[in-house]
């Protein structure tokens, strides 16, 4: 048993750093949906972008 986790350690570390990686993107990823950030890039002229709802969602409230 020993002798196979030796054997393939590099493959384990590999495999640690590659998962480790990807976990920490997905935590960011949730972490920003959570607190209301998105990843939509407009460019700063929204008024063109078929996305802008998306983007900046309205309040629900209309006067």
């Amino acid at each position: 048993m020993l002798t196979m986790l030796w054997n393939n350690l590099p493959t384990i570390i590999g495999s640690l750093i590659v998962f480790g990686v990807v976990g920490a993107i997905l935590y960011n990823g949730f972490r920003n949906r959570r607190s209301g950030k998105h990843s939509c890039s407009c460019g700063g002229s929204c008024s063109g972008c078929a996305n802008s709802s998306l983007c900046h969602p309205s309040t629900g409230k209309k006067s």
